[in-house]
Order: structure tokens, then C-alpha cells, then sequence
């Protein structure tokens, strides 16, 4: 059985490598990381207004978030500013530049996922169709729990 949930987690992982790769190899054209574009996706989407819940959002590191988007910032695509009611209060705003590049970068993404699903058989279009919109609800849940399981497992 414990076999199971470590085969099941490396499964995961080496999908969750593989994908990262894949999609930093998409937005390299915009000169992006597969971090910087993470980063640029949770400010665009609205997840993530400051560097903490980007950290929380994309669960890597303050300090690893802190450096990209200080070259984002450095690049134009991304601008802080302070709140007014709590100073303390650091905010992110994508600038102008830095939507359009993210817009590119998302358009490279979204033509190699469409020359990708070109070049494959009806069978894998049906399996890729599961990770669709709303059907990718059952997947998640079912990473969820099975984290819970392995969460329990340790208490």
C-alpha cells in the first residue's frame, strides 16, 4: 500500500517536471522562466496582489518570488507600489508591458499546446480532453486527497 502512494507521488511529480519544462520551453521566445511566467499568470489571473501570495499561490519560496520579480520589475513588466492605508503593505500591479508580454508568451503556449494535440492520435485527444476546463475538477480532487492520505499517514 505505501508503495502505491510513492509511486502515485512520482507520478505526479515527474508529470508536474515534465509540464514545467514544457511550458518554459514555450515562453522562452518572451525571454521568461518558467517562474517569471508563473509569477506573471498569478498577477494577470487576479491569485496573487503581493509577493507573499505568490509565494503561497505557487508554494515556492519568499525569497525565490522576491529575485524574479525584482528582474520582473527591472525588465518593466512588473511594478510595486506601496498601499496607502498600511505603507508596510507592498503591492504587484503588472504594467502594461509586462500584460503584453505575458499575452505573447501565453500565445506561444497555447499554439505548441495546439501543434502538440495536431500531431496525436484520437486516443491521447480523448485522455487530454479529461484535463479540460471544469473536467479537471476529479483530478485535482483526487491529488488532494491523496496528499491528505499521505499527510495522515505521517500524523
Amino acid at each position: 500500500m505505501h508503495t502505491n502512494l510513492i509511486d502515485a507521488f512520482n507520478i505526479f511529480e515527474s508529470v508536474n517536471k515534465a509540464m514545467g519544462q514544457w511550458i518554459e520551453e514555450a515562453v522562452a521566445s518572451q525571454n521568461l522562466t518558467l517562474m517569471d511566467f508563473r509569477i506573471l499568470d498569478s498577477l494577470a489571473q487576479g491569485t496573487a496582489l503581493t509577493t507573499e501570495q505568490c509565494s503561497q499561490h505557487l508554494n515556492i519560496i519568499s525569497s525565490k518570488i522576491a529575485q524574479s520579480i525584482d528582474k520582473l520589475e527591472k525588465s518593466g513588466f512588473v511594478q510595486r507600489r506601496r498601499e496607502k492605508p498600511d505603507r508596510r503593505k507592498v503591492m504587484l500591479q503588472l504594467t502594461d508591458q509586462g500584460l503584453e508580454i505575458y499575452e505573447l508568451a501565453l500565445g506561444a503556449l497555447y499554439g505548441r499546446w495546439q501543434n502538440s494535440l495536431n500531431n496525436v492520435g484520437a486516443d491521447v485527444l480523448h485522455i487530454t480532453a479529461l484535463f479540460a476546463g471544469s473536467d479537471l475538477a476529479p483530478i485535482a480532487k483526487l491529488g488532494k486527497k491523496l496528499l491528505q492520505k499521505i499527510v495522515e499517514h505521517r500524523l
